[in-house]
């Protein structure tokens, strides 16, 4: 045979290299914890995400909530402002009206 490549009992040697066709209880056992340590790591990481989730949901109601108390708040301020605008507006008026009757009562003597 080839000194590269022999065959002899179910082992394949290439160089020095050899690979059985054998698998053992232990590789069986190892690859059994290491699937179920994936998929329990994969179940809390989704865990996480839903948790965080949950929470982005609640952080944006509150945000929301105290928009919207702000925004009656400056609304009422507004109004109050308006309201204020318009009263002085009337007396400004009002005194306008009274200079000119003043004026025209000047005017008439």
């Amino acid at each position: 045979m080839n000194n590269d490549k022999q065959e002899a009992c179910g082992e394949i040697v290439v160089s020095g290299w050899h690979l059985k066709k054998e698998v053992t209880i232990a590789q069986v056992v190892t690859i059994i914890c290491v699937s179920i340590s994936l998929v329990v790591w994969a179940v809390s990481i989704e865990g996480r995400v839903d948790q965080i989730e949950s929470h982005f949901t609640a952080e944006d109601l509150r945000i929301e909530q105290k928009n919207d108390i702000i925004v009656r708040a400056m609304n009422s301020r507004f109004d109050r402002y308006q309201a204020d605008v318009k009263d002085a507006l009337r007396d400004i008026k009002g005194g306008i009206d009274r200079v000119e009757d003043k004026l025209d009562k000047k005017a008439d003597k």
